[in-house]
């Protein structure tokens, strides 16, 4: 689990698991399963990361539905949620999102990256969607 503070200085968790990607699948039509592919040459690809980046509202969408039970509990909407998301915020909440979702990616037994590829690239991996996301306008991670 992951966390980040929004600009009303409320805490919120990321926990991407099995109900937290139903959530965002039925809510945002984005799967956080496709964080992270790989090419048939076995290199990391991030066509989600780039339409995540190079959309912020959607961005936003997705982390709401992530939190949505601790919105729900704390009676904030998505307006309200999307309302505290700026600068700041959104760059520590896509720095939790990428963590989150990689480590739940990684960790994945069906996954392409948990069967006998080394620690080192998964590192390198995450590094160069990281560095993508850096090099992308308005968002930074």
């Amino acid at each position: 689990m992951k966390t980040f503070r929004d600009n009303k200085r409320r805490v919120w968790t990321l926990e991407v698991n099995v109900a937290a990607i139903k959530r965002v699948r039925g809510l945002c039509k984005v799967d956080l399963n496709s964080i992270v592919e790989v090419d048939s040459e076995n290199r990391p690809t991030a066509r989600l990361l780039e339409q995540l980046s190079s959309d912020p509202v959607l961005l936003v969408d997705v982390l709401y539905a992530i939190c949505k039970p601790e919105a729900d509990k704390q009676g904030v909407t998505d307006e309200e949620f999307g309302e505290a998301m700026a600068g700041d915020a959104i760059e520590q909440a896509t720095e939790a999102l990428l963590d989150e979702a990689w480590f739940n990616h990684r960790s994945s037994p069906t996954s392409r990256w948990s069967q006998g590829t080394s620690a080192q690239r998964h590192g390198a991996s995450r590094g160069r969607c990281r560095e993508y996301l850096r090099l992308r306008p308005g968002i930074s991670a």
